[in-house]
């Protein structure tokens, strides 16, 4: 059935004339006519009496009538659905939170080439502060969670996924007897003040902290002063206190030195977090395309080695 006649048949059943209707849609009146009639004799059924110049719905008709509101006025909605969904698939928005005060090592430059690739994509970025991994992503708030997490660390409906190797770290003022090392022993460190990652809805990095100082066997105190995820390593290079990151800190403080730790008892690595039955294809892309650009980058880095 064509719907176009449908919303015809409708128009003349409210003006109750051909020629009126044919006004508000603004269409020729024989034309019209002539549609109506074609429409009619298909459907086998007489759908108007003429009565004192004014057309009036036949039994049939008004019952037809009915059924044709309902037709179009579903037909409306899914075309609003369907001009909603495109919208959304166009812009291709995607909603990103990250553990730590910078981005992690590898995303910058992939998320260069994906801009590249859509200079019309929506990207929106959030600290964790705002979600945790399991209340953003299962909530749909956040499409795709980058955090350095403890290895054992996993959730139910959520896939983790690593890209980069285990390496921890200490941020130790320049002025510090084992700030020339290359690197060091946690045990070695015994006696000093630690500053820890501030408390955000997203706790692995504190929990990491907390965890490898707890089972390290050795004296120290906490500096906790809950100031900004942004400041709180500028802490460091003042005097308050070590910091213990679990992944390579990409760009060192001014007055600082960054040493590998050795002896890690709850080694972390930097991980992408996505939902495990996630229905959106363009996060589904963004994941399969960032672990295509792992995959190359790994092969250059081998490559480099040899």
């Amino acid at each position: 059935m064509d719907l176009d006649r449908v919303a015809e048949f409708v128009a003349i059943a409210q003006h109750q004339s051909i020629k009126k209707a044919a006004e508000a849609l603004q269409i020729v009146p024989a034309t019209l006519n002539t549609r109506f009639r074609a429409f009619e004799s298909s459907l086998g059924i007489r759908l108007f009496l003429k009565e004192q110049n004014k057309l009036t719905l036949t039994a049939e008709g008004s019952c037809f009538y009915a059924d044709a509101l309902k037709i179009l006025k579903e037909y409306r909605q899914l075309q609003q659905e369907l001009s909603n969904l495109k919208k959304s698939s166009a812009s291709q928005g995607l909603c990103i939170a990250i553990t730590g005060n910078g981005l992690p090592f590898h995303l910058g430059p992939f998320l260069d080439i994906l801009n590249a690739k859509n200079p019309q994509i929506q990207i929106r970025l959030l600290d964790d502060a705002c979600y945790s991994i399991a209340d953003g992503l299962l909530s749909n708030q956040i499409d795709l969670y980058f955090a350095s997490a403890m290895n054992q660390f996993t959730l139910e409906g959520i896939t983790k996924y690593t890209f980069a190797p285990s390496q921890q770290y200490v941020m130790l003022p320049a002025r510090h007897k084992f700030s020339t090392r290359e690197s060091i022993s946690l045990k070695e460190l015994d006696g000093e003040c630690f500053i820890l990652y501030p408390e955000t809805r997203e706790t692995c990095i504190r929990d990491f902290q907390l965890a490898n100082l707890q089972a390290a066997n050795i004296h120290y105190t906490v500096y906790d002063s809950q100031s900004s995820v942004i400041f709180n390593q500028l802490f460091v290079p003042v005097g308050k206190g070590l910091f213990l990151s679990p992944v390579p800190l990409i760009d060192a403080l001014p007055n600082t030195a960054c040493i590998l730790l050795t002896d890690i008892p709850y080694p972390a690595s930097s991980s992408l977090f996505y939902c495990r039955d996630c229905s959106k294809p363009h996060v589904m892309q963004f994941v399969e395309e960032f672990k295509q650009f792992i995959r190359e980058a790994q092969r250059h880095e081998n490559r480099k080695a040899l």
